[in-house]
């Protein structure tokens, strides 16, 4: 990364950008350390482009004040390739107003105070009236100061981040709700400034701010500043760059890019239809203008066929509708795990769409005929409280347990006797594939989309009518009473996935799509 000195010059930020290679850009909202799903998906495919011969960055619009080390942490544990980076819009003009700009220092004194100091808590009192709160982490670092006036009122708040400033905020005297908020460098520089309205909250402004020139842009909404600076990343490519749309709340910003500067792409994760989550469905508010503008596109991109027919059979197929199945990528060593045939394993994110109740209620009925059976479910998310009620409830404690977030889904894959997937709806279920290409039949609801096209029932798993707990409960009894049958399942899998779903043929699909696009 290169910086300025101060003098003017233009600081130049991009990362990863080599001359020789196709440059190719992946948008998304946000991404964290323990997120499976899309970010799993775009991970290894940003790897797998970066291993063939293309610079890759990651770009995303949601504000994090901890991006460097969610890099480092993914990094770290082999998911992100060391050459891919991670690049936030906030960061980006963070680090090019950190050079030639230094705040003076303005001094005060504890002694002015009386401080009543609390466990994480020190109020800060100047003739009894309250001047400001500062609140500490279970570390004592501290988070952040809050300011009031003589009616107890806050006037703003600093947020810090490991012992720097990096937000304040300023509050409407009645409603208290936000009206500024003003991001700064560790030198103090404020880069940007939103302006919120007090009354509402919502968004009214954007001021970007320039520490070289002291030049000002004004936004009116976070959209054009998202579309102006996906611009700006475009333009510092030497060819027109590959910019891939991840996230369906950043289509219409991708589709908004100059289309001189970029082929614009854009990826379907999931299913687009609101419940029931079938054909004649409403479609899901996030999709709706995905799906209204995607012929501007140079290409959509979906995981399925049958996806495709019911999106052109509504929408039309003006030729730029591709279908790019998941692959399945190296994982961790699982040579010395052996099949314990008393497991059964969920990968999931722990949210009511994946139906996590359902296979919890089914199970019950199993461990009727096999007490000694365990069903364990990894991941994270809103309903852990709610299924740890569901557990207790159905007094499964000793034979339920949620295991937290995994990276290390080969294991728990390999291991398993079996897994089960219960989802609502899909684009196309990755743990399916992942479970297949570690020798361990899947029993799966039939749901949209996915499942049939993974799964052969009876050959390498079953597929159970959709929300039938009976039913997904008779095929989990099935294998456990037959556990050479699941063994025999999973060698079929395992062929399946190792001949269908792999990093050439997965790479050869994009590098077609490119082609077509750029020619």
């Amino acid at each position: 990364m290169k910086s300025g000195t101060g003098n003017g010059q233009e600081i130049s930020v991009q990362k990863g950008l080599s001359d020789m290679k196709k440059k190719v850009y992946m948008v998304i909202g946000n991404i964290d350390i323990d997120k499976g799903g899309i970010t799993r998906v775009m991970l290894n495919r940003s790897w797998l482009l970066c291993e063939r011969g293309y610079s890759v960055t990651l770009l995303t619009l949601n504000f994090k004040k901890n991006y460097p080390e969610v890099e480092a942490a993914l990094k770290g544990v082999g998911r992100l390739h060391p050459d891919v980076e991670i690049l936030n819009i906030h960061d980006f003009y963070k680090m090019k107003n950190t050079s030639g700009y230094k705040e003076e220092a303005i001094s005060e004194s504890e002694e002015d105070y009386v401080v009543h100091r609390g466990k994480r808590h020190e109020r800060y009192f100047k003739n009894g009236v309250l001047i400001k709160d500062e609140k500490r982490d279970a570390n004592g670092e501290l988070k952040y100061i809050d300011y009031y006036n003589e009616n107890r009122l806050r006037s703003r708040r600093e947020d810090f981040y490991r012992g720097q400033l990096y937000r304040t905020t300023h509050y409407h005297p009645s409603t208290q709700k936000a009206t500024v908020k003003n991001y700064c460098t560790e030198h103090g520089f404020c880069y940007l400034s939103r302006w919120y309205n007090g009354e509402t909250g919502e968004l009214e402004k954007l001021f970007l701010f320039n520490a070289q020139d002291r030049s000002c842009k004004m936004y009116t909404s976070n959209e054009d500043f998202h579309v102006s600076w996906l611009n700006e990343m475009c333009k510092q490519s030497e060819e027109k760059p590959y910019v891939i749309c991840d996230g369906p709340g950043s289509a219409a910003k991708v589709l908004d890019i100059d289309k001189d500067r970029a082929y614009r792409i854009l990826a379907v994760h999931t299913n687009h239809f609101s419940f029931p989550h079938k054909k004649g469905s409403d479609i899901k508010k996030n999709h709706k203008e995905l799906l209204d503008r995607f012929k501007e596109a140079d290409a959509l991109v979906l995981l399925t066929e049958e996806q495709k027919r019911d999106i052109a059979e509504q929408y039309g197929d003006p030729g730029n509708i591709y279908v790019i199945p998941h692959f399945v990528t190296p994982m961790e060593d699982t040579s010395s795990v052996r099949k314990d045939p008393h497991l059964i394993s969920m990968v999931s994110r722990l949210h009511e769409e994946k139906g996590l109740d359902e296979a919890i209620r089914s199970f019950k009925q199993v461990v009727g005929q096999f007490p000694e059976t365990r069903l364990e479910i990894h991941g994270s998310g809103p309903a852990e409280e709610e299924l740890a009620e569901l557990i207790a409830e159905l007094d499964l404690q000793q034979h339920v347990q949620l295991k937290g977030y995994c990276d290390q889904v080969g294991h728990v894959f390999k291991q398993s006797l079996f897994t089960v997937l219960t989802s609502k709806y899909e684009g196309l279920s990755l743990v399916i594939m992942e479970s297949m290409a570690n020798y361990t039949p899947v029993i799966s609801y039939n749901i949209k989309y996915g499942p049939s096209d993974l799964i052969d029932h009876g050959v390498d798993g079953y597929l159970v009518q959709n929300r039938s707990q009976d039913e997904l409960a008779h095929y989990m009894l099935e294998l456990l009473k037959n556990p050479e049958k699941a063994k025999t399942m999973g060698e079929e899998g395992y062929k399946k996935a190792k001949a269908r779903w792999n990093e050439e043929l997965h790479f050869q699909h994009w590098e077609t799509l490119f082609e077509k696009i750029s020619h």
